[in-house]
């Protein structure tokens, strides 16, 4: 892959996945973030949803996941709701095929890039 400013960013995800350092850059965000006023649930649920969200190679076979939420932060971040302290059953599908390799999952981050690859499908569970 030809490294330029228009796939820099998927080029940066595949190498972030390949060195297995997503947790590390999660780890950085959540750093980050503490430094504003933002309610610690609310940090932890934003932060619980990303990670859920953005699916690691190693956690494929694990999905679907239900999570419980304290926020409707899915919600709020994606469809412009109010922000609710309300619990909140999410479910995260990976619709991809699970047996894959994982040198298929990295081409895959910048090949399927148009039909969100890497990223969980979520919607609220019953």
């Amino acid at each position: 892959i030809e490294l330029n400013g228009s796939n820099l960013p998927y080029r940066t995800i595949i190498k972030i996945h390949a060195e297995d350092k997503i947790d590390h850059i999660y780890n950085i965000l959540k750093k980050y973030m503490e430094q504003f006023d933002i309610e610690q649930s609310i940090l932890s649920d934003l932060i619980e949803l990303q990670t859920t969200y953005m699916i690691k190679y190693e956690n494929i076979d694990q999905y679907p996941i239900i999570k419980t939420f304290n926020y409707n932060i899915y919600d709020y971040i994606t469809s412009n709701s109010n922000l609710n302290n309300i619990p909140i059953n999410y479910q995260f599908e990976f619709n991809e095929d699970k047996s894959m390799t994982k040198q298929i999952f990295l081409e895959l981050q910048y090949f399927g890039r148009r039909r969100n690859f890497g990223r969980a499908i979520v919607r609220q569970a019953d």
